[in-house]
């Protein structure tokens, strides 16, 4: 059975190599199916920007970082990939967002569910229905 996807087609065991990927390397996954939304472009490819691969090996082998960062510079897409990573391939994961103020979180948050809902079928994991979750959580069904 031959599945399609972004014009190049992938065999179901293709796609359960490239899943395996997706799991093991979490830049993998943000730079190959990350997708942002651009106020003037619409839907367009997460930019694979150097500064943010590195970030992402910081991330991966840190457990605390801080950040003093520029505007416009990916890294608040970049961490909504990384948080939808969590939820998708850590079982058992809490992913906690806290910001300022409530409705930055809901932003945040957005933005994790906009890339989820653009990847491909074979990635995407069902969600539980909103009213089965508490309000203001989505729960992903492993």
């Amino acid at each position: 059975m031959n599945l399609w996807y972004w014009t190049v087609q992938m065999t179901v065991t293709e796609e359960k190599i490239e899943k395996i990927r997706c799991g093991v390397d979490p830049w993998h996954f943000i730079s190959k199916y990350g997708t942002i939304q651009d106020r003037k472009l619409g839907n367009i490819p997460f930019e694979a920007w150097p500064h943010l691969e590195k970030l992402c090996r910081i991330v991966q082998s840190n457990d605390r970082i801080i950040i003093l960062k520029a505007r416009q510079v990916g890294i608040t897409w970049f961490f909504a990939g990384i948080a939808l990573w969590y939820a998708l391939f850590r079982e058992n994961s809490n992913v906690v967002i806290l910001s300022r103020r409530d409705d930055e979180a809901k932003k945040f948050k957005d933005r994790c569910h906009y890339m989820w809902k653009n990847l491909p079928s074979f990635l995407q994991v069902r969600i539980e229905k909103n009213n089965v979750a508490p309000p203001g959580r989505t729960a992903f069904i492993n």
